[in-house]
Parts: C-alpha cells; structure tokens; sequence
C-alpha cells in the first residue's frame, strides 16, 4: 500500500492485519517521532488516509491548543473518581501536557461513517492502566478524549446514537 507521507508499509508480523512504518515526527506533539500504524485501510483508501494524516500533521500546535480544555476535562474527570487516591495533581489546563507521553498514531477507517480517523495512543500519568487516546475525524476535527478502549467515539465506546457523540 502507498501513503506518501508514511512511506513503505509493511504488514505486521502477528497477522492482525495492521501495517507499519518508519515513526513519523507529528508537530502537534512538537515534532516527536510517534511509530505509525495503519488499520482496516487498503488500497482504495491509501489516498484518503494520506489526506487525513496531512491535515492532521498541519495542525500543528494550533491542535494542542484547541485540544487542551478537552484533556484538562478528562483529567478532572478521573481526578474526581479518584479523588486522594491519584497521585498526579494538575493545577491548570496549561500544564497537562507535561503529563502525556505519546507514543503511536495510527490510521483507521470505521465502518459506521466510511470516514479516515488519526488516534494518537499513549501514557499519561493521571490514568497508567488506561492511558490516553486523542481521535480526530479524517485528520482535523478532533472528535474524542479518553483513555484507551479502542472505539473511534464516544458514541461508538457506549452504544450511543451519532447526534449523541462527544468529544469527552
């Protein structure tokens, strides 16, 4: 498969049917180089998935800050079901992203819209078991926050209808 901007794909070794690449540095996370993935994409839509990772590659850190209130959300959200028992405190919305460690992109198609979805997977040290996942809708419209569960939505993750879908 060809997706310019990942270069040469090649299938991962445990059959699963995911495809690899080189780590691509991504700007929103100041040009850290994240491993890349590509899931439930073939040949068809290798030009889809191009566009959506080039849209999401130009938002920069324009992104971050457009996803910063969502992430603080979330980090209230678990800081409140745990209360004393978590062990990170973050004070402001500013200071989140010293908390987060990304660590892979990835690429997939869902089936419910037929649409491209970027999914930036890593640590953060408010949630170890579950970590953090930032999804935007065909590379620029960020459209979850959360920890790890491998649904797309919001809508998706708890059996909702789409008009029902959140960001957090």
């Amino acid at each position: 498969m060809n997706v310019p901007l990942l270069g040469r794909l090649r299938p991962e070794p445990d059959g699963s049917g995911w495809m690899a690449c080189a780590p691509i540095s991504v700007p929103l996370y100041e040009g850290l180089d994240l491993d890349a993935n590509i899931e439930g994409i073939d040949e068809a839509d290798a030009g889809e998935a191009n566009a959506a990772l080039q849209a999401f590659l130009a938002l920069g850190t324009d992104g971050r800050r457009e996803a910063q209130p969502y992430v603080y959300q979330h980090y209230l959200r678990i800081a409140k079901l745990f209360g004393d028992q978590l062990e990170c405190h973050i004070d402001s919305p500013d200071d989140v992203w010293q908390h987060i460690h990304p660590c892979s992109l990835t690429l997939t198609k869902r089936e419910e819209d037929d649409l491209i979805y970027v999914q930036i997977c890593g640590g953060c040290d408010w949630d170890a078991e579950h970590g953090l996942q930032m999804i935007y809708r065909r590379g620029r419209q960020l459209s979850r926050v959360s920890g790890y569960d491998g649904h797309l939505t919001h809508s998706d993750a708890h059996g909702l209808t789409e008009d029902q879908d959140r960001i957090v």
